[in-house]
């Protein structure tokens, strides 16, 4: 991996947090829990697949899932993650926190990308009903930011969520990762965040996508090999969810520059942010 200086950054959202607390697991319970996990995984994998409950995930899969997450208006939504319950972990601690909690760790630190980086222009692939979006149009205010998004409902949803916000340096418009509907070099950066997740078998075809319509830096948070143990992994394929190696990426046009993890993260698996430059 190419040497890089920058370090993300993040800071707790405390509005968010509900509690915290330290836990210390002795070596034996740690992988007495981990062999309990991993039989767990490999219970359901058996079961699922026997029983029919496993579905390969693919666009028709994903779109009528989120078509159902965007029947509801932004504020419902808003209130739904305001009332959600969410225990993390992060390093020896447990916190428990809202919905909003995970989501804002995720924007800060796409958003110390966009400070570091420089970027004036920024795509989101996947943006759902913009959330991301209008989180960062309002701390990078000089920023044009652009979001493409698989479901029309989605889209529907973001435009009233930036007008409801005030955000006029933000747009969504309907369009597939896999064919992007942008010019080559359109933007100085393009992210996801848990969007290739949903792409187990077409994450290749989006990676050269956003590869060409970038200029400069691609930024991911996904749920990498690298951030996720054994029994993870297997949660990952039972759940039919993207599980590749952030070096993979290389075959895709995708040079990595910065990977981390160091963040507060989901108990049943991990993601990683990763940043790359264009392949030489």
């Amino acid at each position: 991996m190419s040497q890089n200086d920058f370090v993300p950054s993040f800071e707790i959202p405390q509005a968010y947090l509900l509690s915290r607390r330290h836990v210390f697991v002795g070596g034996f319970w740690r992988r007495l829990r981990a062999w309990v996990r991993v039989g767990v995984s490999f219970l359901k994998i058996i079961f699922g697949v026997a029983v029919g409950l496993r579905s390969e995930r693919n666009q028709k899969l994903t779109v009528a899932i989120y078509d159902r997450c965007y029947s509801i208006s932004n504020q419902e939504w808003k209130n739904e993650n305001k009332d959600k319950r969410i225990k993390l972990h992060f390093g020896d601690e447990i916190l428990r926190v809202n919905g909003f909690f995970l989501q804002s760790i995720h924007q800060q630190l796409v958003s110390s990308a966009i400070s570091n980086y420089g970027a004036q222009s920024v795509l989101e692939v996947g943006c759902g009903r913009g959330n991301n979006l209008a989180f960062l149009a309002k701390v990078h205010a000089k920023v044009n930011f652009t979001g493409l998004e698989l479901s029309a409902r989605g889209v529907a949803n973001a435009g009233k969520f930036f007008e409801e916000e005030g955000i006029r340096n933000a747009r969504c418009v309907v369009g597939d990762a896999c064919s992007l509907p942008f010019p080559d070099k359109s933007f100085d950066m393009v992210f996801t965040i848990l969007v290739l997740e949903q792409m187990p078998r077409l994450f290749g075809t989006a990676l050269s996508e956003m590869r060409r319509v970038a200029r400069g830096h691609c930024v991911f948070i996904e749920p990498f090999a690298e951030t996720n143990s054994f029994s993870a992994r297997l949660n990952l394929f039972y759940r039919d969810y993207f599980r590749a190696s952030f070096r993979s990426f290389e075959k895709f046009g995708h040079s990595p520059l910065v990977f981390f993890s160091s963040y507060p993260q989901k108990q049943k698996f991990s993601t990683g942010f990763l940043v790359t430059a264009p392949s030489n």
